[in-house]
């Protein structure tokens, strides 16, 4: 080994050997590497930590079943309760004199009440019972609506075809016309000469009269045919105005409450009207 006189040789020396730099930044990369090591050390202890706790606050298969046999009991009793009150205000409101506001909000109440406790199946199927009931009765009061316009509009398309009639035809109390008229009357869709539906609507009489060989026959006919088949029988002519003169084997038509040349009437109906007036006189 090689002796060194003095200082100015061992600083050759130094200088003469292999060397590397070193700065200040090389320390503290090493220091911060140094310190994340440490962190990281410190999350794996808290890791570690969390999942000893987790493991203790974990209920074991035991224990869990005995926690859902408690709710669900804890449940039930609710529910028990819960339906009880539900029963008791339902017989509340069909004894307790309410006013309709009143019954709409207890019933609205109770239905709430009762889908507290219901499955998300339930409920659904409450909500598509429910929108089922209101379809029907929209349907039903559309088709009551329906039917009133339907009813009104026959009724009064007859009425007014038969006083046409009665008047036409010169009857002298058209109600008489309308009250023997209208139950066998109907309201028809009317056909063309080709037999085809027109759209319109008329009024048709099933008339039963008797044909040349005094045999019973029905006929189809119009108010006004109906009306005129009428004054042609001996059995309606008081009713009508008549236009001939009577003669031997023909009928002449007499308002009712008329009397013959003997001073009596001839009509049973009206004989009795008569005699009521008269005692009323008396």
């Amino acid at each position: 080994m090689m002796k060194v006189k003095n200082d100015e040789e061992k600083f050759i020396l130094v200088l003469s050997e292999p060397w590397t730099p070193l700065y200040d930044k090389d320390d503290d990369n090493k220091d911060d590497d140094n310190n994340n090591k440490d962190n990281d050390n410190k999350d794996d202890d808290n890791k570690d930590d969390d999942n000893k706790d987790d493991d203790k606050s974990r209920f074991t298969t035991e224990q869990q079943k005995k926690v859902d046999e408690i709710v669900k009991t804890e449940k039930a009793k609710v529910k028990r309760n819960m339906e009880k009150q539900i029963s008791q205000l339902e017989e509340f409101k069909k004894t307790a004199n309410l006013t309709k506001k009143e019954n709409e909000d207890l019933s609205l109440k109770i239905e709430n009440m009762r889908k507290d406790f219901m499955t998300k199946e339930e409920l659904a199927k409450v909500e598509s019972e429910k929108s089922r009931k209101a379809t029907n009765k929209q349907v039903s009061d559309l088709e009551k609506d329906r039917d009133t316009w339907k009813n009104r509009y026959t009724n009064s398309t007859i009425e007014r075809a038969l006083i046409d009639a009665a008047h036409e035809t010169k009857a002298y109390n058209p109600e008489q016309i309308l009250a023997i008229l209208k139950p066998n009357t109907q309201l028809v869709e009317a056909m063309d000469d080709d037999g085809k539906a027109t759209g319109n609507y008329e009024p048709k009489i099933d008339y039963t009269t008797t044909d040349k060989d005094g045999k019973s026959v029905k006929l189809t006919l119009t108010p006004l045919e109906a009306a005129k088949k009428m004054m042609e029988e001996e059995r309606f002519a008081n009713l009508f105005v008549s236009s001939t003169k009577g003669g031997l084997g023909s009928f002449t038509t007499k308002k009712p409450g008329d009397k013959g040349k003997d001073g009596f009437i001839k009509d049973t109906g009206d004989y009795i009207k008569d005699r009521r007036k008269t005692k009323l006189k008396k």
